[in-house]
């Protein structure tokens, strides 16, 4: 996931190059997800919810053990930040 602006990729230039690198990405297994800044900084819930469902979706995440770990939404007294590992 990456997070740094809407204004670094508003330009023809990077936009070019960030649908070469998501062309690049999804041609190897990964997904892509983008929020604008906005969306980042008025609903982060909203955003969280959706990396939460896509990890769902594609199986969970891998971890240790050599198992995989799925996310709960909205689990009461649950910390807000996304815990990966």
């Amino acid at each position: 996931m990456e997070c740094d602006g809407d204004t670094w990729h508003s330009q023809r230039e990077a936009i070019v190059k960030d649908n070469a690198r998501n062309n690049f990405l999804t041609s190897r297994g990964w997904s892509v997800l983008r929020f604008s800044s906005k969306s980042i900084n008025s609903n982060i819930s909203d955003c969280l919810y959706k990396v939460k469902d896509t990890a769902n979706n594609l199986g969970g995440i891998s971890v240790i053990d050599g198992g995989s770990r799925s996310f709960e939404h909205d689990v009461p007294d649950s910390p807000r930040q996304l815990d990966l590992f």
